[in-house]
């Protein structure tokens, strides 16, 4: 680890020790070595080594104060998809709680479906993303706020992308986060 990242390791293990009990500090800690592990060698578009990303988001929700299965879910977040970690061996090391909570945010980043033409696309891409937000949500909302702060992370490094890539995720952010609270949520 680079000092960044055992700085940034080192306060969400003492953001945690503050108000977590010492089982959820442990898997905390193991699902951090884990991670680090897994994605040793690996850089962000940036040049920040991938483990940041995961530690932003674990350090978001423990900002939150959530319990540990939630920040060891986010340190694991993209393990599945990104290091080829099956399912199976995160609910064995971690068990089945952080497990089902990785594979929803797993689930819930992908886009299914090709439409005929850009507007149909974007529709049917709203439709997919707010089933798949609802499902989750219904199973376990832990799995849309980890989903919240990875993307919050995303967000906040867009810099390192090229301009055509920033403008379209910041366009498609916008489309989503522009009509929150929906009227009905509000009271309006």
């Amino acid at each position: 680890m680079t000092t960044k990242e055992e700085q940034i390791g080192g306060a969400l293990l003492e953001k945690v020790a503050q108000y977590l009990p010492a089982t959820g500090q442990q898997l905390i800690r193991e699902a951090l070595e884990f991670a680090i592990e897994q994605h040793a060698g690996q850089l962000r578009k940036n040049g920040d080594p991938v483990i940041t990303h995961p530690l932003h988001a674990a350090e978001t929700i423990a900002s939150l104060q959530l319990d540990g299965a939630t920040i060891a879910g986010a340190l694991l977040h993209d393990v599945q998809e990104d290091c080829a970690v099956s399912n199976a061996e995160i609910s064995k090391r971690f068990g089945s709680e952080v497990a089902q909570m990785v594979e929803g945010v797993t689930k819930l980043g992908r886009i299914g479906g090709q439409a005929a033409d850009a507007e149909t696309a974007n529709r049917q891409m709203q439709a997919e993303n707010l089933r798949k937000m609802f499902l989750a949500m219904a199973q376990d909302l832990r799995v849309v706020i980890i989903k919240l702060a990875d993307r919050l992370h995303n967000m906040r490094t867009l810099w390192a992308l090229d301009r055509t890539k920033q403008v379209r995720i910041a366009k498609r952010r916008w489309r989503y986060t522009r009509r929150w609270p929906p009227a009905w949520a509000s009271g309006r």
